[in-house]
């Protein structure tokens, strides 16, 4: 915080619903959204430009920490609620607990469901791989892996309901993760729908603060739309694997979604390398991607921008 006091000016997000708070990622996201909502017809480029004409504001870096300050004790619990929740988050998503991993939908509406004591064998089995992989792999600092794991398969066998077939339990899943079975072709597998319902997760807490109807938001924003969306899906198919998946890695995603806007972002070794080799492979960045740098300390941003970089 002393760093950014000492700095005469600092540009932030600009909070969608309160001008004189600093913004978060929500923030950018619901500008992306917004924009995505009302020109339905623009593109990935076309929403990255309409979002970023009101995306930032300045003011001085006294003036960015006071109120941080003054709300530190109010505050803090919430950081610490979120960084729990993000290294859960991380654990969780990297797992492939269930060895579904390329698996075709449609194979699992068309299996069987066993009975209920074989129901709760698979259950059972899948609480101890998950919790198995977070306490071998997660983020160290998280205390109970049995507890994370504990969550996340209650949260599985309350979306499936008490379903009489395979296909039944498959479309209760699909319906409770807002994914609508229209959008299942005989190629869409797990993983694509995976990260659908996670995209829809998210644009429901985006959507809090935009005040959208659902079924049209849903129809008309898609995730190849989004430029923050676009850029955190290429991290994760290209970050390189790591002995830990910590959850400072949603952190660096999240900063790394300011790439579409910030003449230079500054990100971590590993996001530089992942986002690395997806502008390489992935057609879609290259219009919206601009600079990218790694750096392993904040304090030394500032002699990098008075001269270490080379210009383009």
């Amino acid at each position: 915080m002393a760093f950014i006091r000492s700095l005469p000016m600092v540009g932030l997000l600009r909070s969608h619903v309160d001008e004189a708070s600093p913004g978060s990622v929500i923030d950018l996201q619901a500008r992306e959204v917004k924009a995505a909502f009302d020109e339905s017809a623009a593109s990935l480029v076309g929403v990255r430009d309409l979002a970023a004409a009101s995306m930032i504001r300045l003011e001085s870096g006294e003036a960015t920490i006071r109120p941080i300050i003054e709300t530190w004790s109010i505050l803090k619990p919430e950081f610490q609620r979120q960084a729990k929740k993000a290294r859960e988050t991380v654990a969780i998503s990297r797992s492939n607990f269930t060895g579904m991993e390329g698996v075709r939908v449609r194979e699992m509406l068309d299996g069987t469901i066993c009975n209920p004591g074989e129901i709760q064998e698979r259950m059972q089995r899948l609480f101890d791989d998950l919790s198995r992989d977070i306490g071998s792999r997660g983020d160290a600092r998280i205390q109970n892996p049995d507890l994370a794991a504990a969550g996340f398969i209650m949260d599985v066998r309350r979306m499936g309901g008490n379903p009489v077939n395979a296909r039944q339990f498959g479309l209760a899943l699909l319906k409770a993760q807002g994914v609508d079975e229209t959008e299942i072709d005989d190629d869409t597998t797990v993983d694509d729908v995976g990260r659908l319902a996670q995209f829809r997760r998210h644009l429901e807490i985006v959507n809090r603060s935009v005040g959208l109807p659902w079924p049209e938001l849903k129809a008309r924003v898609s995730m190849e739309r989004l430029p923050s969306t676009v850029i955190g899906n290429a991290i994760e198919q290209f970050r390189p694997d790591t002995k830990r998946w910590n959850g400072s890695d949603l952190n660096d995603r999240y900063l790394a979604t300011l790439a579409a806007y910030a003449d230079i972002t500054f990100v971590d070794k590993r996001t530089h390398e992942a986002l690395t080799q997806a502008h390489r492979k992935l057609p879609a960045l290259a219009p919206i991607l601009r600079r990218i740098e790694k750096t392993g300390d904040y304090t030394a941003i500032t002699g990098q921008l008075h001269g270490n970089l080379s210009p383009n």
